[in-house]
């Protein structure tokens, strides 16, 4: 560049040469670059590789995505299945420990109802029983699962295993191990139905001769005379669970809106050619108060006494208070609180269903040899030559009155008279059934229920005894046992009187648990009684005999006991009297069974857990309801 700077002159400035691009190269104008330009190809013509890759890409994708899809129903499958093993271990468990094959079934059963049925598209169920636990049932269920997208890999299915193990506590079976249920008085010409040759002399005396009859009250008899749950009314404050007279536990089977309780007659069926026959001692009610000593020689009574014994001949135990067999044969029927008429009892027998955990669902027998409906008092002719499932009350010895004994026995055409004679103090058939009428079809053991209710309005408490043999030809009772299903309501009437019976069956399986036994209005006696709970006479701890329970707790509502009367180390309770406050109010035991706690489960008389309940001296005249239960839930997975 160059410049003039003169005066006059202008100034003239030579600017450098303008670069030039040229496709990214830059030359200067007026320069000549002799250089060969290269370009670069495109991107765009690289597209054929991106596919391969990208082909290749999507192959894996799409084999993770298969992989994916195959393991969400693999998946899915195998929820399926634990789903359908639980359910079937829940639903086979409730037959354990006693029908096996009606659990297995079951299980089956429900198992196949949830997608996978045994022997089915290679599907296999199994079920069985927990070898070390026989209130336990294992299902596993195997199936063989077919693959989707990875079958293109070569793994075209998969097998798939699932297991359920569940156990059940049934309500605790209360009162008996045998075939009889409650006392059972046998007199010349009315033989025992005995359990079997081998009882001991403990068993034999507990199971004939417990000094307890089994009681139900009509609903108007006030809740403080000791039936806990068949009453609707209260009489006297405090009373356990009352609201002003309402009794809030009152038990409502739902069928017919009556008030029951439930005895199971637990029946091994191993000839299905037999017949079940279901006998009650004395079942309905007829006025003789409390220790039979209504009856008194003289005016109406007399009457009444002669008419109901006068054809019944040698045979007849029985019932004169002035006999000292008298209260061996004396049930006590009583009508505690007047102004209602006598409860009439009915008696029903259920068949043996699917739900042995729920007794309301049961259906009832109705044959003409084993129905609730047949009375006597309604029937023709008037003669029990058949079974009878309804039993009218009597109450009272007026000679006025209508409707009591004295009354309708002098006035009736010889029906009544007939009926006193052949009910009062003797045992009468309620069920006489076939297997075909209780509905069993194959052999093995089964639950068939009798339900006692009495009728609305009554009040009254009816005692009786029950027992059960399988018959045609002589009866063996071998085969049966009898005991009442979780609740126990009974009566004492014997002078000097020491109730020792089986309260609860506790298995070996049971160890670990917590027995809660209650007792409802324990105590009417003048007298100090004692309670003891006794563990059964062949359990054992740790391979050691186990003679006494210890650790129990007792407790009262709703006043409070007295801790002085407890001794805990051998679980008993003292001082057990009508004022010592155990009148309407409920005592709860709680019994910790130890960990390596066992029993003879396989020998029927074993594992039984006793009560002895003693008053040395003195009467006792006492109603009260005892129950039984395990804590915790009676239906539940384990694993």
């Amino acid at each position: 560049m160059s410049a003039e700077t003169s005066p006059g002159r202008r100034l003239v400035v030579a600017h450098a040469p303008r670069p030039v691009r040229h496709d990214g190269r830059t030359t200067t104008a007026g320069c000549t670059d002799t250089r060969r330009v290269k370009f670069r190809k495109r991107a765009g013509d690289e597209r054929g590789y991106v596919l391969v890759w990208m082909a290749l890409l999507l192959t894996v994708l799409m084999g993770f995505a298969g992989f994916g899809v195959d393991t969400a129903k693999l998946w899915y499958s195998a929820q399926k299945m634990q789903k359908a093993a639980d359910a079937a271990a829940l639903a086979g468990v409730v037959f354990l420990p006693g029908d096996l094959a009606g659990g297995i079934a079951e299980a089956k059963k429900v198992a196949a109802q949830n997608g996978f049925t045994d022997g089915v598209n290679g599907d296999v169920v199994t079920p069985s029983q927990d070898p070390t636990n026989p209130d336990r049932m294992i299902v596993v269920i195997t199936h063989t699962e077919k693959t989707t997208f990875v079958a293109l890999l070569g793994v075209k299915q998969v097998g798939l295993k699932r297991s359920a193990v569940a156990e059940y506590q049934g309500p605790v079976p209360m009162g008996s191990p045998t075939n009889n249920m409650c006392n059972q008085p046998t007199w010349s010409g009315t033989p025992a139905w005995t359990a079997g040759s081998s009882l001991n002399a403990t068993v034999t005396r507990a199971n004939t001769n417990p000094q307890m009859w089994c009681n139900i009250a009509g609903p108007n008899t006030g809740k403080e005379s000791g039936d806990r749950f068949t009453t609707n009314y209260c009489g006297v404050t405090p009373i356990y669970n009352c609201s002003g007279s309402t009794n809030l536990e009152s038990q409502v089977v739902e069928s017919d809106g009556t008030n029951g309780y439930y005895y199971v007659v637990k029946v091994n069926v191993t000839d299905l050619s037999k017949r079940l026959n279901i006998q009650v001692y004395d079942p309905a009610f007829i006025q003789q108060g409390d220790t039979c000593d209504n009856f008194t020689s003289g005016g109406d009574e007399a009457t009444a006494r002669a008419l109901m014994t006068s054809a019944a001949g040698t045979t007849h135990p029985t019932w004169d208070p002035s006999n000292t067999s008298a209260a061996s044969y004396c049930p006590g029927d009583n009508a505690i609180r007047g102004g209602f008429p006598a409860p009439t009892t009915m008696f029903e027998v259920e068949k043996p269903d699917l739900t042995p955990w729920n007794d309301s669902d049961n259906q009832p027998v109705t044959t003409s040899n084993c129905s609730e409906a047949t009375n006597f008092r309604t029937e023709s002719p008037q003669s029990l030559t058949q079974p009878i499932g309804t039993f009218e009350g009597i109450s009272g010895l007026s000679s006025t009155k209508k409707g009591s004994l004295a009354y309708n026995l002098k006035n009736s055409n010889g029906y009544l008279s007939q009926y006193a004679q052949l009910v009062y103090h003797n045992y009468v058939s309620v069920c006489n059934a076939s297997m075909s009428d209780l509905g069993i079809t194959a052999t093995g053991t089964y639950n068939v229920l009798l339900r006692v209710r009495t009728n609305a309005g009554s009040a009254g408490h009816n005692r009786f005894a029950i027992r059960g043999a399988i018959t045609t030809g002589s009866p063996d009772g071998s085969k049966v046992s009898i005991y009442a299903d979780g609740k126990l309501p009974m009566y004492m009437n014997a002078s000097g009187a020491q109730t020792q019976f089986f309260i609860a069956r506790l298995l070996p399986n049971n160890s670990s648990h917590t027995l809660e036994l209650n007792f409802y209005d324990v105590g009417d006696a003048s007298v100090n009684g004692t309670i003891q709970i006794l563990p059964p006479t062949d359990a054992t701890v740790g391979g050691t005999a186990y003679s006494t329970f210890t650790g129990c707790t007792f407790s009262r509502a709703p006043t409070a006991i007295n801790q002085g009367d407890v001794t805990g180390s051998t679980c008993s309770l003292t001082n057990i009297n009508s004022t010592n406050g155990y009148n309407a109010n409920l005592m709860v035991v709680d019994i910790p069974i130890p960990a390596n706690y066992n029993c003879s489960d396989t020998d029927p008389f074993g594992c039984w857990v006793r009560v002895s309940f003693a008053y040395p001296s003195g009467g006792v005249t006492d109603t009260t309801t005892w129950t039984a239960n395990l804590k915790g839930d009676p239906v539940r997975l384990i694993s």
